[in-house]
């Protein structure tokens, strides 16, 4: 079975402490809290509105997107959006395109190719975040069509 992909990070144990405790008070996940921190890091433009592992190119027609170990999936522009709103819900049935798949796998999700077969397992956090990186892709391909006519 293949899981989404991990690193470790140790940190001294009043910090551990402290994220388990920001996360029982909001009800969520240590992942969920760093996935905040990291949004809002983005969001304040201190690192690239970027995910590490994948590359989503997009322009006016179509998506591509190539993950580190060797993903590799075109689709266009509205499948693209279609996959962009089934991973940010993490629902694989509303995801309903001819040219890529999502299913379910353990408490995440897996990226599947109906034509290659390859899949590609996403975290639910990591899930959320694919698909805000890939409507932005969308939404910079649709400005500068815009920007050119």
């Amino acid at each position: 079975m293949s899981r989404a992909p991990q690193d470790r990070i140790a940190l001294p144990v009043p910090y551990v402490k402290q994220i388990r405790a920001i996360a029982a008070a909001e009800n969520q996940t240590i992942t969920g809290v760093i996935g905040d921190l990291i949004r809002s890091k983005i969001a304040d433009g201190v690192i690239p509105a970027e995910l590490p592992g994948f590359d989503v190119e997009a322009s006016e027609s179509e998506i591509k997107i190539v993950t580190a170990d060797g993903f590799e999936v075109a689709l266009d522009s509205k499948e693209g959006r279609d996959l962009a709103n089934a991973l940010r819900q993490r629902n694989t049935v509303k995801l309903r395109v001819p040219s890529i798949h999502l299913e379910r796998a353990n408490s995440g999700l897996r990226l599947v190719s109906p034509v290659t077969g390859q899949k590609h397992p996403v975290s639910p956090s990591v899930a959320s975040d694919l698909g805000d990186f890939i409507a932005r892709k969308i939404d910079d391909a649709e400005k500068k069509t815009d920007e050119t006519k």
